[in-house]
């Protein structure tokens, strides 16, 4: 794993658990833990809109919708082949929740939610020449929240006293 540095410290993927659940199937709700992560990926894909009025400055611009995407590389394809077998048939078609948490020495942890997340890409194999097979899991989901020394921050919840138009 490729090393890189964060606060003047240097780190590799292997200070993150990834924890998925599938919500159906024979083991719906019992988490599935992956030690060997290689890439990660989660964005809100917020998209404004601007409210037009009497002139060429919008009155408003305001967030209008979201598409959550996310992928996670495997640095073994048995990543995947151990998570269809958690899941059973139809694992493609489920719900998942997907939990990523850094855990830093001397910097405070932080857990990522992706909720109700759709599996669009995953449960095959690539390789190179000379490398082991690999797999990648990517798709969209409905929220991404941040938790922070166990506070949930949800950047699509309005703020206290804030109203929606």
């Amino acid at each position: 794993m490729a090393a890189f540095k964060l606060g003047g410290r240097v780190f590799v993927h292997a200070d993150v658990t990834v924890v998925m659940t599938p919500y159906e199937g024979g083991n719906s709700g019992l988490p599935f833990t992956a030690l060997a992560c290689n890439k990660l990926a989660a964005e809100h894909g917020g998209k404004a809109i601007t409210i037009k009025g009497n002139s060429i400055v919008p009155v408003s611009v305001v967030m209008g919708e979201s598409e959550p995407t996310w992928s996670l590389g495997w640095d073994t394809e048995a990543i995947s082949r151990d998570y269809q077998v958690h899941c059973g048939d139809g694992a493609a078609r489920m719900n998942h929740d997907i939990s990523i948490t850094a855990t830093r020495p001397g910097l405070q942890s932080v857990t990522w939610k992706i909720i109700q997340a759709v599996i669009e890409k995953g449960f095959g194999i690539s390789s190179d020449v000379g490398a082991q097979m690999k797999d990648e899991f990517s798709g969209k989901n409905r929220q991404l929240i941040m938790v922070v020394g166990g506070v949930e921050y949800d950047p699509f919840k309005l703020p206290e006293g804030g109203v929606a138009l």
